[in-house]
Formats: structure tokens, C-alpha cells, sequence
């Protein structure tokens, strides 16, 4: 005898995105091919039911657990709540099931609520609970809450009129519910469209525009990985704009409590600002304008070669930093034609780096000339990183014999690094430029902490970079370093991995390799 519905978990959590297609398949190589995300499985299930008819689906419980979302990003509690929007979002779309559940409503590692207990129960509670771990005092409610209520008010009840023509890594999904036309849009994690190039000014001014919790979100400049809800009656005439252009995405950390982001356009130039408000931004703008910045001068210069980077006045009175293209490489004006500058590539690179918590300078603004073909007209302008040495300076210390520099040991040094590189691996950063002097170095009490500049090269996952990428990493950045050295920084590398390994020939290959490499371009290559 059949049952009467046909029930399974819809769990995507451990593809991270809901949006995402799934590599638990054939791997990360065939995903793309297959594409094979929610909504496709969705789909398949429910014909699976029909065909052997049981018509009726439902999923039960689906959910991001708080734990796995830390391992690669942070402000994971917000993170949740996107997951969870999109997530419903998608299975609305996918136009098969009865009914769809989260899961755990009180929880303390993926209830929407939290019961302030730090504990999991030992029988997963879904929908019957026996009793509460915690104190009333300490339960506190979750952004994914308030996300739930929102997307139910919105979908609910609704018809889903199909998902719109748009560009690569941006969602939107039309809705119609009595006299309001809903478009609830978002992109991929860690992107940013502008709205007025999403939109006509004449769509956005007759709008309601709310955000992923349902509060008013009007004067928005961007969508991004939180779910935006745009509201119209249903008789305003609406158009998508036509020239949407992938080039126009850009990378954004939306969870930041440091500012908004600010469009730019302005005397030929287009670029993003983070600002306390309008009235900030229109501050920073004049003060950092390309076309107003002081000109750099010895004094004030840090670095001049490929590029230059000196010291500028912030609109606060405190020092920040520009950074500028000063010449590009012939087979580069060819092979990066294509590429975002190097500004906004910083600019990502910053944005990225901040979602996974780890330490950069600040990304203030980036500004790209306007037609620009020599790839040299872009400004980055970050926070200034105090600091008391590099990673350089350290490791060439030690390489001419010293014991210990500005108070730090080698131990100490390697310690501390090489917990600081299995952080940044672990959470999908290849930095593919890990040079000593990219690394600045502050001592704080009896720890150190580093900071990554000179980030443009990075590449990021959402997933743990391979043992290949780390090897590379690590063979650039103990370079300078003797192998002493090299041996104690890599082994406790190695050593703390999740699945610990030794620094076998295997391992060590890459090194002899790579000090190949260097010695014989020092010897042969350009001089």
C-alpha cells in the first residue's frame, strides 16, 4: 500500500548556497555539467512521486547548522537567515511541493531561536519537545526569524509567476500576490549589483523596497547575498533594464558593521565607497576623488615599481593609503584585457577576505576611469595598517643568525603564522602572492597578529583550498627563511592540519622547486 505523501529532507547545506549546484554528486568538476542544484532535485523527486503515485511532497526539515557555516565565513547567524530565505525561495520555484519546514524552532546550534544553553540535545528536536534546555533569560531570538516571517508573508498564498532573464550570480523570482507584484532578488554570497542597473529610476521610485527581515530598505543602493524584497501595485508597468552587464558585479561583505556602500559616478570616473551615511560619502568622495588626490612624493610614497602606493589625507584627518597602476606588462594588456582592474580586484580581494574574518586593510573606495584602455587609470584606497615589522624582515633576521627580533622568538613567529595560514586556507583563500612583505606583523600583549596586503591575486572558495594551493602558498612565503626554519614553521603546519601529516619528500619537493625556479630567473630572467 502507498503512503498517501512522499516526504524527504531537502538539505543543501552541505553545498553551502542553496542556490549552488551540487559536487556531492561527481565532485566539483562535474557540477556544472550536471547542474544539478535544489531546484532540479526538487523537481526530480516529485516526478519520481508522481510516477508512482504518491503526487503529494512535502520536506520535513532543512537546515544550516551554525558550526558548519563558521568554518568559512563569518557572521554566521546572519548567514543563516540569508540561507534560509533563499533557500524557500528556491523550493517555491521549483513549483513541486505541499509544504516545506526549517526544522528546529529552539535550538542552540540551528534553532531559529536560540535557547542560550551551548548544548545539543540528545535526541534532535524537529516539531515535539519535551522539554527546553536553558534560561528563559537566556534565550535569545536569531535573525532567521525574522527572515522566516518575512518570506512566509511574502510567498505565501502567492503565485510564482517564474524566475527573470538576468545575469550570471543574481536571482530574482516574480511573485504575484492579490494587488502586489513581489521581486525578491539577492546574489550569490559575497556580490554586489546596483539596483539602478537592475532597474529603471522610474520602477525604483514607485517602489516598496524592503530587507531580508522586512524592514524598510528604500534608500538601498545595492542587491546582495540577503534577499531584497521590492514590492509594486500589480498595475505599474515594469521592465527589466535590458543592457545588464556582468561586468557591473562587484564583491561586497553585506554583513559589515563598518558603513554603507555608495555608488560613485563621477567626472569619468565609476567606483564603490563604504560611508557612515549620504552625507559622509559625498565628503569622502570630494576628499578622495582620483582627480583631487595629492600627488605622491617621496616622504610620502611606501612603495613605487609596478605600482605606486603612498600615503593620502582621509576626510577625518587620519592617513589612508592609495594604490595605483603605474605600468602594465605588454602580454598583460592582452591576456588581462578582460580582468576587473587591479583597484576593484583589491577592492574584491578586501571584501573577501573581511566576509572570512580575516585581517586586511580596510577597503575604503576604488574608482575606474571611465573607457580606460591602458588598464593604469584605477584607484584603490584602503585603511593604513599599523604594524611593527613584516614577515620578511622577521625570517631575514633569522637567516643572518639572530635569535629573536623586536622581542619575538622564532617559536613564537612560527606558532602564530602557521596558525594564521591554516585559518586563511581553511576558509577557502589561495593567496597566490604570500611574499613576506605581504604579511605585516603587530604584537599585542604576548600574541602577534597579521594582516594580508597586496591582496589582488588572491582567489576564493567556499570550501578548503586544496593540499596543492597550500603547498604553494607556503613554499613563497618561507622562501627568505632557512630550513631550520622552513622545517618548524611547515611541520607545525602540517601537524595541525585536521588530518596531520609530516613534512615527508613529498612535501618537500615543491620547496626544491620553487628555490629552482627563483634562483635561476635571478641568474637568466630580466635584469
Amino acid at each position: 500500500m502507498l503512503p498517501d505523501i512522499h516526504t524527504n529532507n531537502l538539505f543543501t547545506e552541505r553545498v553551502s548556497e542553496p542556490e549552488r549546484y551540487d559536487h556531492r554528486v561527481l565532485g566539483f568538476k562535474w557540477a556544472k555539467v550536471l547542474k544539478y542544484n535544489l531546484v532540479k532535485k526538487a523537481r526530480l523527486m516529485s516526478k519520481a512521486g508522481r510516477k508512482n503515485g504518491v503526487p503529494r511532497f512535502i520536506s520535513p526539515s532543512a537546515f544550516w547548522t551554525l558550526p558548519r557555516i563558521e568554518r568559512v565565513l563569518v557572521e554566521k547567524e546572519q548567514k543563516q537567515a540569508d540561507y534560509l530565505t533563499r533557500y524557500f525561495v528556491l523550493l517555491a520555484a521549483s513549483g513541486t511541493l505541499e509544504k516545506a519546514f526549517w526544522g528546529p524552532l529552539l535550538c542552540s546550534r540551528e534553532g531559529l531561536i536560540d535557547d542560550g544553553s551551548n548544548q545539543y540535545p540528545k535526541v534532535e528536536r524537529i516539531t515535539h519537545y519535551a522539554s527546553v534546555i536553558g534560561q528563559l533569560e537566556n534565550v535569545t531570538v536569531r535573525p532567521a526569524f525574522f527572515a522566516l516571517k518575512q518570506v512566509i508573508a511574502a510567498t505565501s498564498g502567492a503565485k510564482y509567476e517564474g524566475t527573470l532573464a538576468t545575469t550570471k550570480n543574481i536571482e530574482i523570482h516574480a511573485f504575484r500576490k492579490g494587488e502586489t507584484l513581489i521581486h525578491i532578488a539577492w546574489t550569490i554570497n559575497g556580490k554586489g549589483y546596483q539596483l539602478n542597473k537592475l532597474y529603471n529610476d522610474d520602477d525604483l521610485n514607485a517602489a516598496n523596497i524592503q530587507n531580508r527581515d522586512g524592514i524598510d530598505e528604500s534608500a538601498a543602493h545595492f542587491i546582495s547575498e540577503p534577499p531584497t524584497f521590492i514590492k509594486w501595485n500589480t498595475h505599474h508597468q515594469l521592465s527589466l533594464r535590458s543592457d545588464l552587464a556582468l561586468n557591473a558585479m562587484t564583491s561586497i561583505f553585506a554583513h559589515t558593521t563598518q558603513g554603507n556602500y555608495f555608488p560613485v559616478k563621477e567626472a569619468g570616473w565609476e567606483g564603490i565607497l563604504t560611508a557612515n551615511d549620504q552625507a559622509n560619502a559625498e565628503a569622502m568622495l570630494k576628499q578622495l576623488h582620483p582627480d583631487n588626490l595629492p600627488a605622491a612624493t617621496q616622504s610620502s610614497t611606501f612603495r613605487k615599481a609596478r605600482n605606486i602606493i603612498w600615503r593620502v589625507p582621509g576626510v577625518d584627518g587620519a592617513e589612508v593609503v592609495a594604490k595605483k597602476p603605474l605600468k602594465v606588462a605588454i602580454q598583460k594588456l592582452l591576456f588581462d584585457r578582460f580582468k576587473p582592474t587591479k583597484a576593484r580586484r583589491s577592492w574584491n580581494a578586501a571584501a573577501e577576505l573581511s566576509r572570512r574574518d580575516i585581517s586586511t586593510a580596510r577597503a575604503i573606495a576604488y574608482f575606474e576611469k571611465s573607457g580606460d584602455k591602458s588598464m593604469l587609470e584605477n584607484v584603490f584606497i584602503c585603511e593604513k595598517v599599523d604594524h611593527d615589522f613584516t614577515i620578511r624582515d622577521i625570517f631575514n633576521a633569522f637567516r643572518e643568525g639572530e635569535t629573536i627580533y623586536q622581542g619575538v622568538t622564532p617559536e613564537q613567529v612560527y606558532e602564530g603564522l602557521s596558525n594564521f595560514l591554516q585559518e586563511l586556507h581553511g576558509r577557502g583563500v589561495f593567496f597566490r602572492d604570500l611574499a613576506g612583505g605581504n604579511i605585516l606583523v603587530k604584537k599585542h600583549d604576548n600574541a602577534l597578529k597579521f594582516t594580508l596586503i597586496d591582496i589582488n591575486r588572491a582567489r576564493f572558495y567556499n570550501h578548503p583550498v586544496t593540499m596543492q594551493q597550500r603547498l604553494s602558498d607556503l613554499t613563497r612565503i618561507s622562501h627568505k627563511l632557512h630550513w631550520e626554519g622552513r622545517e618548524a614553521l611547515v611541520s607545525l603546519y602540517l601537524n595541525g592540519m585536521r588530518k596531520s601529516k609530516n613534512f615527508t619528500f613529498t612535501y618537500r619537493l615543491p620547496f626544491y622547486l620553487y628555490d629552482y625556479k627563483v634562483n635561476f630567473k635571478r641568474k637568466y630572467g630580466r635584469k
